[in-house]
């Protein structure tokens, strides 16, 4: 049986995400003086049994980190065995601190880049970055 213990994800959502830190960084462009975004320490988000999992917001991307299938369980010998559960736990993390959550990957178009060579993508959705 296969199982996650280890999860990043992010999602792009198309508002400035809330503070859940007392401090910021604002990003500005010298050059146009265009802001660019706001950035916050990452959050350590402690659960029981000594598990945590960071939760990283820059502006409008969420970026969760973790072990979802040790988060606040007693039995964790077997872990999850697929992303949906995986991302019910974080979602379940992320409402409990009042921010919005992860939703599927619906649609993936592809944007020019400020380089002619390189394309963007645009999702309406969660984007794993790795897992184990």
């Amino acid at each position: 049986m296969i199982f996650y213990d280890w999860l990043s994800i992010y999602q792009d959502f198309d508002f400035e995400l809330p503070m859940l830190s007392d401090r910021a960084s604002i990003e500005i462009d010298t050059v146009s003086g265009e802001h660019l975004g706001t950035k916050q320490p990452i959050k350590k988000h402690e659960g029981s049994f000594s598990t945590s999992v960071q939760i990283k917001i820059s502006g409008n991307r969420l970026t969760v980190t973790g072990n979802p299938s040790r988060f606040n369980r007693l039995d964790n010998l077997f872990g999850l065995t697929s992303i949906d559960q995986c991302v019910y736990v974080y979602n379940q993390i992320l409402l409990s601190l009042g921010l919005p959550v992860f939703t599927k990957c619906t649609q993936i178009n592809y944007l020019q880049g400020k380089t002619e060579k390189k394309l963007e993508n645009l999702l309406t959705g969660l984007l794993l970055l790795r897992f184990t």
